[in-house]
């Protein structure tokens, strides 16, 4: 249905991917895995065509249509809750108009016999037949269904858009998307903000479509969105039930500050998928975890059941045992990376037995920057700004490495030139794959004696802008 032929993505010098090439089938489950910044969110902008490719070509079906839910969106503030729903029915909308013009063109003529008589009726043939398969005599009874399993309450059909937090929202554009009933579905990241009902009811969608792998980090760089144990739940039980490996990246390890993780071998213990399915791979950085200042180094921690799985494409592919611990290690991370530096090696072993022996701390160590971000989010909101990605499924998102910031109607872009004239540096959300206005702020290289002058360029900033 779709094509991608030697697709390369380059910034200046540096090249995000470099002629790629696959099929996309009917009835295909394709997961894309990859680190924040490996370039998902750009690969499935192009396959929609918001973005175009360095070089190559994206081919797709005439047939075919593509329903993409973005990371984040903006939802219109101006309607309710069942108006901008209906949009999903846009289509189904103009088809009725067209049924209308040809049910009338037909019965003004008399020439039964034309050839243009003929070609109006197949016309209004092929526009009811459309028109049935998006849904157009049932549209009423399916957004009220649709709303209803995303949690949405009757009584919240009229209510406006703009009373709903980000995470509705996104239930809000999920549904138009449902709605359209798109040949493919394109999900970036589509489990955020949902609840366990309102997962259980997705699958129902999903079950027979595009899902074949999943992965995350947590807490999420850059809004610090933290999963719950519901929702991990849910990810491991899908993991297992559909044959799926859930790679979990936890850079952060144990930085939900909100929450006493630092003492090991007593609850309360940090939320991982791996206790809800045995298809997982949990990825842990010296870096972030310790802010260990040397050569950079990860351990990968892969269930049991799932190193010693026999996968015959792997076999295949690297002509090995295709036991997958031994492809992973041997064929793949032997292969690709540069290896790690033995005093690097040991230094990470020592760190991880210290913390496990309850010498170290690095749960108390690393929590200086949730006492940063709570210092510069009240600078920022006291002059003007708001949080941009402000709330978990049950609790305000946390103070962490990083916290994201809005002004106005500024789009990050446009706020990240201005901050500059004020000495502050940041990073647009947009280029994070976040379709939301804002910036991305970062807590690692404040100190005390900056907080002073952050504020007094803050302020400034504000007292320009506030008009």
């Amino acid at each position: 249905m779709i094509s991608l032929d030697n697709l390369t993505v380059s910034y200046g010098g540096w090249t995000l991917f470099d002629s790629i090439s696959f099929l996309i089938n009917e009835k295909d489950r394709i997961g894309l895995v990859g680190r924040n910044g490996a370039g998902k969110t750009t690969l499935l902008r192009i396959i929609t065509g918001e973005q175009q490719p360095t070089e190559g070509c994206v081919t797709i079906n005439g047939e075919c249509s593509i329903g993409y839910l973005p990371q984040q969106m903006r939802v219109a503030d101006t309607t309710t809750l069942k108006a901008e729903t209906e949009k999903a029915f846009d289509e189904v909308l103009r088809l009725e108009a067209e049924i209308a013009s040809l049910t009338c063109a037909i019965t003004e003529r008399t020439d039964y016999e034309s050839e243009e008589y003929a070609d109006l009726l197949h016309r209004l043939n092929d526009v009811q037949d459309r028109y049935h398969i998006l849904g157009g005599d049932t549209r009423e009874a399916d957004i009220e269904k649709t709303l209803l399993g995303l949690g949405f309450k009757r009584t919240d059909f009229d209510r406006a858009t703009s009373e709903f937090s980000g995470g509705w929202r996104m239930r809000i554009e999920l549904a138009k998307l449902l709605l359209r009933r798109p040949s493919i579905f394109l999900l970036d990241e589509p489990t955020n903000h949902l609840d366990i009902e309102s997962i259980q009811w997705l699958e129902e969608y999903l079950k027979k479509g595009n899902i074949a792998a999943i992965t995350y980090s947590n807490p999420n760089n850059p809004a610090w969105i933290c999963l719950e144990e519901s929702e991990l739940a849910i990810i491991g039980e899908l993991a297992t039930k559909y044959d799926a490996i859930v790679i979990e990246d936890l850079a952060y390890f144990c930085m939900d500050f909100r929450t006493p993780f630092g003492k090991p071998f007593e609850p309360p213990y940090p939320p991982t998928v791996a206790r809800y399915t045995n298809n997982y791979i949990l990825m842990l950085s010296s870096s972030k975890i310790f802010s260990y200042a040397g050569q950079r180094i990860a351990m990968i921690c892969v269930g049991e059941e799932l190193f010693n799985r026999h996968f015959p494409a792997l076999e295949q592919r690297y002509n090995d045992s295709g036991i997958f611990g031994q492809s992973l290690v041997a064929s793949i991370l032997y292969m690709i990376t540069s290896g790690c530096t033995a005093s690097t090696q040991y230094a990470y072993a020592q760190m991880l037995k210290l913390s496990c022996d309850g010498a170290i701390d690095f749960v108390e160590d690393t929590r200086e920057y949730a006492r940063r971000a709570e210092k510069m989010k009240r600078i920022f909101t006291e002059n003007g700004f708001h949080i941009v990605y402000d709330r978990d499924v049950t609790q305000d998102v946390g103070d962490g490495f990083f916290f994201t910031i809005g002004y106005g109607n500024m789009s990050g872009g446009e706020l990240l030139v201005e901050l500059l004239y004020y000495g502050i540096s940041s990073i647009s959300l947009s280029t994070t794959g976040s379709e939301k206005s804002g910036i991305r702020a970062c807590t690692s290289r404040m100190r005390d004696e900056l907080y002073d002058i952050m504020e007094e360029r803050v302020k400034m900033f504000h007292a320009d802008h506030s008009c």
